[in-house]
C-alpha cells in the first residue's frame, strides 16, 4: 500500500466532535470512550460547528481529571 492511501484515508477520518455547552462533563468524556480515535471536543454554544468555539477537551483534560489534577 502506498503512504498516499493511508493518508488519504486519514484525512476524511473525522477525530473530533462538536458538543453544546450546556452537555455535562461526564457526557462529554464519555464520548472518548464511544470514539477510540476521537482526539479532540469542540464545545460551541449549541454544538454547531458553524458557531464560534468556546473550548477543546482532549483526552489529555480526561485524564488530568481522573488523576485530579488541575
Amino acid at each position: 500500500m502506498r503512504v498516499a492511501a493511508v493518508i488519504g484515508a486519514e484525512e476524511t477520518q473525522s477525530n473530533s466532535l462538536f458538543v453544546s455547552r450546556i452537555g455535562t462533563v461526564d457526557e462529554v468524556f464519555s464520548q472518548f470512550s464511544r470514539h477510540p480515535l476521537l482526539e479532540a471536543i469542540l464545545i460551541t454554544h449549541s454544538g454547531k460547528p458553524k458557531e464560534s468555539l468556546l473550548d477543546i477537551v482532549t483526552r489529555w483534560d480526561v485524564l488530568d481529571a481522573s488523576q485530579g489534577v488541575g
